[in-house]
């Protein structure tokens, strides 16, 4: 979907009517869930795509993008730890299907990176790199998903709770507390899958409450098309679900 401007060249400070909608929707649109409300609407299938459909995509025509640096390259800044949102940072900039890092050691450009460590795990993969530049050097922990079907959801919602417990527990514990950088073949689909889950655990676990449109149309303001179909979104219901059930268990409450 492009922007009006794309078939009708507009004044660059123009925002048409659709885009002022679209970004007043995602603003402001939200629906609290308690714990019970989750587990109700998780069996509602029919009610979680109505509400899906209504969520503006956002997307922006690239002929309209002022990107200012190369594709393949991502700015790490500094980012709050206390915004939730501010904890990960979408990176689709590799092509499909191709492996970017090497099987023990490969230079990319002038930066040298090294496999320290490989971990195999039932759905995913986790490796441990050092990236030099010069007399500088960061260590990377790099998780790779297999499991995960491409335009489709997993049978499972456990081993995306387990990937992200174990992808918190190397950012809490790093002294950096750097961002996680996430990407996937669209950089919408199951990207915006596991963001949107991580955050809404993170609500559960501090408010006992969670927001997933409200997630989601702040995920979808700064990227349009974040979670695909709606049966992405209603995995991620599930996946929360889930998550609060086995918190219940854990916290007796």
């Amino acid at each position: 979907m492009s922007s009006l401007a794309a078939v009708e060249p507009l004044n660059g400070g123009v925002v048409t009517p659709r885009e002022r909608a679209t970004q007043e929707y995602l603003q402001s649109a939200g629906r609290t869930l308690s714990r019970q409300q989750l587990r109700d609407v998780v069996l509602n299938t029919q009610t979680l795509h109505a509400e899906f459909a209504e969520i503006p995509m956002n997307f922006v025509d690239p002929k309209e993008m002022d990107i200012s640096n190369p594709h393949s390259r991502v700015i790490l800044r500094t980012k709050s730890s206390f915004d939730p949102l501010s904890s990960y940072i979408n990176a689709n900039y590799v092509r499909k299907c191709v492996l970017y890092w090497p099987e023990r050691r490969g230079f990319y450009g002038k930066v040298e990176v090294l496999i320290n460590s490989v971990r195999e795990c039932d759905n995913y993969t986790c490796r441990t790199l050092t990236l030099k530049q010069g007399a500088q050097s960061r260590v990377v922990k790099h998780y790779w998903y297999t499991s995960w079907p491409d335009h489709k959801t997993p049978d499972s919602a456990q081993p995306l709770l387990q990937l992200m417990r174990d992808v918190e527990k190397d950012r809490t514990g790093s002294p950096s507390q750097g961002p996680v950088i996430v990407h996937c073949s669209a950089g919408i689909g199951r990207t915006g899958c596991f963001i949107a889950t991580t955050i809404g655990c993170r609500q559960l676990e501090l408010e006992g409450v969670v927001d997933v449109l409200g997630i989601v149309c702040q995920l979808r303001a700064d990227r349009g098309g974040l979670i695909q179909t709606g049966e992405q979104y209603e995995f991620v219901h599930h996946a929360l679900s889930l998550f609060q059930t086995r918190l219940s268990a854990d916290t007796g409450q």
